[in-house]
């Protein structure tokens, strides 16, 4: 038996069921900074959200 070398390709489709198919999509150079911006924003919302949240519960007294 003669050994194949590696094909990332070639080991992804292999393990597909019948009738799938394997894509990869990218997007080009100049949309980096705008999804990092946006991530980064979501994650500030995000985290400014949560913590406003947990210093209210703290905060707030019984009855």
């Amino acid at each position: 038996m003669e050994l194949q070398p590696f094909h990332p390709r070639r080991s992804r489709a292999s393990r597909l069921p019948a009738g799938h198919r394997y894509a990869v999509y990218y997007h080009p150079p100049s949309r980096f900074w705008r999804f990092q911006w946006t991530e980064a924003g979501i994650l500030v919302l995000a985290s400014a959200a949560l913590g406003g949240l947990a210093v209210r519960r703290t905060l707030r007294r019984p009855g």
